[in-house]
């Protein structure tokens, strides 16, 4: 029967429909999810208390010849993990060797030359960590909350170097600051406020 999942921090749609084994499509496309996928219109970056309801597993019948050996292949669509790494300057860091761990898998990766990376991400990954010119990067697969909360938008804006600080207070000084920064340098209006137009902007260039 259907199940009403609260979501918790580091999880994403494509993480309970896996452990519900439904397809992670048909619980994001559900009607009982319509208002959830209006608010946060991505899968990736749900927000923990949100309510994803699961529809029940549909059986599935399929016909063959008796006392042979049948394969079965599940369809989905693997999630993927995109870096793009910039240096303190804000170019980006090209053709670099690099080492991504996630989970139990590690992959001997190379920057393009925009400076991203890609690699098929583990559905059990919860942390992982990437390594590049002697330095170790920690990565919480899941964790990005969606851009609407205060937590989203400010963490999108540390990734891209603007150093908002990790308060949670209405009113603080660091993070308005680094949006007034990432608001001068993409030419919005520089008022430290998360309106409509800076939204976009963050979004688009986060990349989600």
């Amino acid at each position: 029967m259907p199940e009403k999942h609260c979501i918790e921090q580091g999880e994403t749609c494509a993480h309970v429909a896996a452990r519900f084994g439904v397809p992670e499509k048909t619980v994001w496309d559900d009607p009982s999810n319509k208002e959830l996928k209006d608010s946060r219109k991505n899968p990736n970056a749900l927000y923990p208390g949100d309510i994803l309801n699961v529809p029940e597993k549909a059986e599935k019948e399929e016909s063959g010849p008796t006392e042979q050996r049948h394969r079965f292949r599940r369809l989905g669509v693997p999630l993927t993990l995109r870096l793009e790494l910039r240096d303190g300057s804000g170019e980006p860091i090209t053709d670099c060797d690099c080492e991504l761990e996630l989970g139990d898998q590690t992959e001997n990766l190379k920057t393009d030359g925009q400076g991203r990376i890609e690699a098929t991400l583990p559905l059990s990954a919860e942390q992982g960590e990437l390594r590049l010119q002697g330095a170790a990067i920690a990565l919480n697969v899941g964790h990005l909350d969606p851009v609407e909360e205060m937590s989203g938008w400010r963490e999108r804006l540390n990734n891209l170097g603007y150093n908002p600080g990790s308060s949670d207070e209405e009113d603080c000084e660091q993070r308005r600051y680094a949006l007034e920064e990432f608001q001068c340098d993409h030419k919005l209006t520089v008022d430290g406020i998360f309106g409509p137009n800076t939204q976009a902007k963050l979004v688009e260039i986060h990349g989600c």
